[in-house]
């Protein structure tokens, strides 16, 4: 092999072997971001921020700040106790009566902006069942407040849980928040989802005896989330 055949030869070699890198690399890296996205990671250079009053956490990439008494994002989920409405983390909430567990009094707040869904808001999808017949019963609990049961039989995938609706209330995308408990749970698992906002998810738990207070709730969660600040 001359000269000229040894460096074409080595040539095409670094062109092969960046084709076959280039992509993994990518991927790789694209993998790192997408992994750092809603966690702090070991790379990441922490904005300053009052340390003794907040909490730092970061979402879809945006630095965001709490007060430190609704919790920790960064540890598990953050938010109140109910019906006291006190933080987590404050030094007035009350202490958890004998038997008691968190998960009887906590309505816990979780935000993410992975896997987010694209189907429609519940409500959406109570209309869409409506329009199909799919309900079983829909009546008005009080001023404000209705309850929507689907028909067992339709197979929905949803069709085991009964939806609150806070009629007079209106969510992120403009329409009725809704919350879905499944009463049959022995988890006694109560809840909601929604759009925050600038591509995070937000979800709720708490126990299914207080979902007939859902808009005093949603009222409380909106009241919380509007103490985040970017930092």
């Amino acid at each position: 092999m001359n000269a000229s055949s040894r460096k074409l030869s080595m040539g095409s070699f670094f062109v092969v072997f960046s084709l076959l890198c280039a992509p993994w690399g990518s991927a790789a890296t694209a993998e790192r971001k997408d992994e750092c996205r809603d966690r702090i990671c070991q790379s990441d250079s922490l904005p300053s921020y009052d340390h003794k009053k907040y909490a730092i956490f970061k979402k879809n990439n945006l630095w965001l700040l709490i007060p430190k008494e609704y919790g920790n994002p960064n540890l598990r989920s953050f938010g109140f106790y109910w019906p006291s409405k006190e933080p987590f983390g404050s030094s007035s909430a009350p202490p958890q009566k004998v038997g008691s567990s968190f998960a009887s009094t906590a309505i816990e707040i979780f935000l993410r902006s992975i896997d987010i869904p694209t189907s429609p808001s519940d409500y959406g999808f109570l209309l869409f069942a409506e329009s199909k017949g799919w309900v079983a019963t829909k009546k008005t609990l009080r001023l404000g407040l209705e309850q929507w049961v689907l028909k067992k039989e339709i197979g929905v995938e949803r069709n085991h849980v009964t939806y609150y609706v806070a009629t007079h209330l209106k969510g992120a995308d403009g329409q009725p928040p809704v919350a879905a408990c499944n009463h049959n749970d022995s988890r006694n698992r109560g809840g909601t989802a929604f759009y925050w906002h600038e591509g995070i998810w937000l979800s709720t738990r708490w126990n299914q005896r207080y979902c007939a207070e859902w808009p005093e709730i949603y009222q409380e969660i909106i009241k919380v989330l509007a103490t985040i600040q970017k930092a």
